[in-house]
């Protein structure tokens, strides 16, 4: 079976860390030979939106979890500089397309509404969570 290529975005991140699923991801991506991949504007993003004061508040106890389930379990691609993606309504997450891109993945996961109606070339798929979980139970 082929293995699923997937990009989270930064708010699906968040809402997995802040409900405390990051075990139900792990165990669904197992489960379903699901690739997660990741890149340094991700990074990046992650890192500023988590230590935020107020958000860092309500997550500090499953931070350091997150950053080591990043770190095992999904695969980083370094976006190449010369971004070519310009579609996205917010430029900022342009980045997300380009990963899509260049990793051919199957679907990127966002809660975005600019995201989620932002059109991409195939293979890629943008999709919600919940249908992401959906397709996956």
């Amino acid at each position: 079976m082929p293995r699923i290529k997937v990009i989270f975005d930064v708010n699906v991140w968040f809402s997995i860390v802040g409900k405390q699923k990051l075990y139900y991801i792990f165990e669904l991506t197992k489960e379903n030979n699901i690739d997660v991949y990741i890149c340094d504007e991700l990074i990046g993003e992650l890192y500023d939106v988590f230590h935020r004061p107020k958000k860092y508040k309500y997550l500090s106890s499953q931070i350091d979890e997150f950053f080591v389930f990043i770190s095992e379990r999904t695969i980083f691609r370094s976006i190449k500089h010369h971004r070519k993606f310009k579609g996205c309504p917010d430029e900022n997450d342009n980045y997300l397309f380009d990963l899509a891109i260049q990793t051919k993945a199957d679907y990127l996961v966002s809660g975005d509404d600019g995201v989620l109606a932002t059109p991409i070339p195939l293979p890629t798929k943008v999709i919600s969570y919940t249908q992401f979980s959906e397709m996956f139970l």
